[in-house]
């Protein structure tokens, strides 16, 4: 709630605001294909197809990147926000190998998505990016991630989770970072190509 002042007091006029905010970011997923980021500005795209189907209400894409070290990799994502549950999401990410064996790690972030915004202006005042306080965060664990926030003002607490279960060949490792803002779990494996 903050404060909204008028030059002369009129009917109707609210006497405070309230500013939605979004929950913490937990789509960040971050690809390096032998220590490459997956970026499609760099390297060239092969193959692109994007398809939203409202009857399973999924996102799906499918991708062929070939990186600047000349790497192909194949990337499908399979999109899911719950109607029933409308705190729950979910994302399936497949990573294989085209044409040559590959060493991926795969990044799946959760932080505050103003973080990386620029203070803006809103009435002549100057907001902040960021109106969340870090109140607790989750013990490192090798697949959830946990972050509680308050907003600044209010100090209504928002707590965010984020949980994952990977299948991969054996010498697949996974470790968890938590800090107040930010927490990520990092996957790791060699990837060899299918053969037949």
């Amino acid at each position: 709630m903050r404060p909204l002042p008028y030059a002369e007091a009129g009917y109707g006029f609210p006497e405070s605001g309230q500013t939605v905010l979004n929950v913490t970011n937990g789509k960040i997923i971050r690809l390096l294909v032998d220590d490459e980021p997956f970026d499609v500005r760099y390297g060239r795209l092969l193959v692109h197809e994007r398809e939203l189907d409202l009857r399973d209400g999924v996102l799906r894409r499918h991708v062929e990147w070939e990186s600047p070290a000349g790497k192909i990799v194949q990337v499908d994502s399979t999109r899911l926000v719950s109607f029933t549950h409308r705190s729950a999401a979910a994302i399936l990410y497949e990573v294989q190998p085209v044409d040559s064996a590959l060493r991926v790690a795969i990044q799946s972030e959760r932080s505050p998505t103003s973080r990386r915004r620029q203070p803006r202006t809103i009435h002549g005042r100057r907001r902040c990016s960021s109106r969340l306080s870090p109140r607790r965060t989750s013990r490192p664990a090798t697949r959830r991630v946990v972050l509680v926030h308050s907003t600044k003002r209010s100090k209504l607490l928002m707590a965010a989770a984020m949980d994952h279960t990977f299948e991969g060949p054996d010498g697949t490792v996974s470790a968890a970072e938590c800090e107040p803002d930010i927490g990520r779990v990092t996957i790791g494996t060699d990837l060899l190509v299918a053969s037949g």
